[in-house]
């Protein structure tokens, strides 16, 4: 899945996800509990990894 962290409501995680183009497509919500591992890029495109 590719997109943003939106938004943590207590115990879940909502993500604006985006589509192959990298635009929009709706919104994705995962429990907490169940993420192991996010990656992300910064602006530089330096990756960059956490767990939550």
């Amino acid at each position: 899945m590719q997109g943003f962290i939106n938004n943590l409501e207590e115990d879940v995680l909502v993500i604006s996800s985006l589509n192959d183009f990298g635009e929009l497509d709706g919104e994705s919500y995962s429990k907490i509990e169940v993420v192991t591992d996010i990656s992300c890029d910064n602006k530089e495109g330096n990756a960059g990894e956490f767990s939550l």
